[in-house]
């Protein structure tokens, strides 16, 4: 049986500091989604299994309301004062700080609370009630009489004051909550996005885990490149997971292109990235920013330690006494593991381009490649030499290769331009064992502006390796 609040209820919230709010709420560093992931671990912390987001937006995508619903705890009436009071129901897990759902609301007002604030519906088992109004003064709880079966919390803010645009919510919204909340969610938690256009519902989407795209050079799967890490003392327990990503990984929204000094990985606690690509657990391993660690990507799951904490945006650790200890004790398995060997060297190749030249000139007129009239070493007609030269499946006009066995830089795609117009060719090919994130910037604009199909060939992956011997 439900039971009814008197009618003049009120809750007295404990240490409010509306001002403190607002003013927390101005640290946060990236767009949305950091305060969007307070009200998520809110909603974590309750015990919910399943959380709603609900974006109500106008005709052009702007979201005027955010609604997160969820199948928690609830909050207890009687507990209502503390909780909803600004720093002061303190834990030990994912609301260590006991401010976040404040500063998150506050950001959405537009760095104010009561301007952000639109409404707290919840049944903890006995009393179901709504709250309307959440300031310096407190807070009337008012009855809700619908019937309810289950324990519940719905939370409504109004977003109008800062302009967030939902009109790439599944490809944005869903990735990145998908990449924070990876873990928990394969672990079955479920977060919906329901999208309302002018009062209408008008699309959804369930968010899908978005673990990290390893690949094994070694065994050509998908999977990281050694067993996992696991590190225990007294103090603290975590799995350090480390794997590389394809050579020619270009990205897939929710985890971006490994470029130099990207080397890191995602620090999990509590259920949840607290921050993503990290170079801070490697910090005693080394210089992450050589362009040999371009690949590294890893998790670092904190499985227990009340020593390492989150600052109070929650979007980074402290480093802390028991921190310091634990990147000594990463950096002592990355030794003993030689983990630094398993990843390639951009300065040195045992190749030589004669070599690569000679296995391309004769393996590209077999399958799978299949090219006719293939040479190398031709003369352009300004008697520059080009590497290799054929003519692919389907085409009627000659198709130019550039070999190079370092990283393909800008000026080595400007040789093969320069090839290209020479022969009056539209359709080149890099290959070489990696290419840098200029030459990529440089080929695309090639390709735009003179209308060349310019592609780059690993010959460490796929069937490509047969260019290289191995």
């Amino acid at each position: 049986m439900i039971m009814k609040l008197p009618e003049d209820a009120w809750i007295e919230i404990a240490t409010n500091y509306e001002s403190q709010a607002n003013t927390g709420s101005k640290h946060y560093k990236g767009d949305y989604i950091d305060p969007l992931k307070e009200l998520v671990d809110n909603s974590l912390a309750a015990g919910a299994t399943e959380i709603n987001i609900e974006l109500h937006c106008d005709t052009k995508y702007q979201i005027n309301r955010l609604v997160v619903t969820d199948n928690g705890s609830g909050f207890s009436y009687d507990d209502a004062p503390v909780a909803l009071g600004l720093a002061v129901k303190k834990g030990k897990g994912i609301n260590e700080h006991g401010q976040g759902m404040k500063t998150a609301i506050a950001w959405f007002g537009g760095h104010n609370l009561s301007e952000g604030f639109d409404f707290l519906e919840t049944y903890d088992g006995q009393y179901k009630y709504e709250i309307s109004q959440l300031g310096n003064d407190g807070a009337p709880a008012i009855n809700v009489e619908n019937g309810i079966k289950d324990t519940y919390t719905t939370l409504s803010v109004n977003v109008h004051r800062v302009g967030v645009s939902a009109r790439k919510f599944k490809t944005d919204w869903a990735y990145k909550l998908g990449r924070i909340y990876a873990l928990a969610i394969s672990n079955g938690l479920r977060i919906e996005i329901d999208q309302y256009k002018d009062g209408k519902h008008n699309a959804d989407c369930k968010i899908a885990p978005q673990n990290p795209p390893f690949y094994n050079h070694e065994t050509g799967s998908n999977t990281p490149m050694m067993a996992p890490i696991e590190i225990v003392t007294a103090d603290y327990e975590a799995t350090l997971i480390l794997g590389r990503l394809k050579d020619d990984f270009s990205g897939d929204r929710a985890w971006k292109k490994a470029t130099t000094g990207g080397a890191g990985v995602d620090i999990i606690k509590d259920g949840r990235a607290i921050i993503l690509q990290s170079s801070a657990p490697l910090e005693l391993c080394g210089k992450m920013n050589h362009p040999k660690f371009n690949g590294l990507i890893g998790r670092l799951i904190i499985k227990r330690g009340e020593g390492i904490t989150t600052n109070p945006t929650k979007d980074n650790v402290e480093i802390t006494e028991d921190f310091k200890a634990l990147q000594a004790d990463i950096a002592a398995e990355w030794k003993k593991h030689s983990i630094s060997a398993k990843y390639p060297d951009s300065k040195k190749s045992t190749l030589k381009e004669s070599v690569v030249r000679d296995n391309a000139h004769s393996m590209l007129a077999k399958a799978p490649f299949n090219w006719k009239n293939v040479g190398y070493e031709s003369s352009t007609t300004f008697g520059t030499r080009m590497d290799v030269t054929g003519i692919q499946p389907g085409d009627k006009t000659k198709t130019i290769m550039e070999i190079k066995v370092e990283q393909i830089k800008p000026n080595h795609v400007n040789q093969l331009v320069g090839y290209m117009i020479a022969e009056g060719v539209e359709k080149g090919i890099m290959l070489g064992p990696q290419i840098s994130t200029n030459a990529e910037k440089f080929i695309t604009k090639v390709c735009k502006d003179l209308g060349f199909d310019i592609q780059f060939w690993n010959y460490n992956d796929g069937a490509y390796i047969a260019f290289r011997g191995a």
